[in-house]
């Protein structure tokens, strides 16, 4: 895809910064994902020309004047308080089968451990504090993009539980990783923001 096509399919001008490309790019996946609009018939091929897009101008050389990537939804002294209390606090974080990661954390704090995680290993693009749920984009070895949702439930003994689900967003390129391989991940990023 060319560059002007996709400054076009996202709505942002020629040479826009990264953030302005990020923002772009989670407003319209938001308005064309078939998981919110799934009647929509041209659902899959609009988030298909919205993904193809985003990794267009993501994949373009820097401009010389271009932004630091910011990440607007933690405020970079949130990031360090939720960093420092990860390690001053010894909690213990485990598996529980395939998809789950059980943190010995109130759900908030559980949160915000996952949010850093999701910062450091993909793109987050849909954060719902309340609901503590979060989505995040994952790419590949092989440059597939993948959709990662977590969900918290608390539990009353004091435990949460995180529950991880993954799909594709576009044509598979080479072979996908497994859900297990996905909260290995996860849950390897965990453990070393605890040690």
């Amino acid at each position: 895809m060319e560059l002007d096509e996709a400054s076009d399919a996202l709505g942002v001008p020629a040479g826009a910064t990264t953030a302005e490309i990020r923002s772009a790019f989670r407003a319209r996946l938001r308005g064309a994902h078939p998981d919110v609009h799934p009647n929509a018939a041209e659902g899959p091929a609009q988030t298909r020309l919205i993904i193809d897009a985003y990794r267009a101008l993501s994949d373009a050389p820097p401009m010389a004047a271009a932004e630091p990537e910011l990440r607007p939804e933690v405020h970079p002294t949130e990031r360090s308080a939720t960093e420092r209390s990860v390690t001053e606090r010894s909690a213990s974080v485990r598996l529980d089968g395939p998809d789950t990661i059980v943190f010995d954390l109130p759900a908030d704090e559980a949160f915000r451990w996952l949010l850093s995680v999701a910062y450091r290993i993909g793109d987050v693009t849909y954060l719902d504090r309340d609901n503590e749920l979060l989505e995040a984009l994952l790419r590949t070895t092989g440059g597939t993009t993948l959709s990662m949702v977590v969900t918290l439930q608390g539990r009353s003994n004091g435990t949460t539980e995180a529950f991880l689900t993954i799909e594709p967003l576009d044509v598979a390129r080479g072979e996908l990783p497994s859900i297990n391989e996905v909260t290995a991940l996860v849950f390897a990023q965990l453990t070393g923001l605890s040690a």
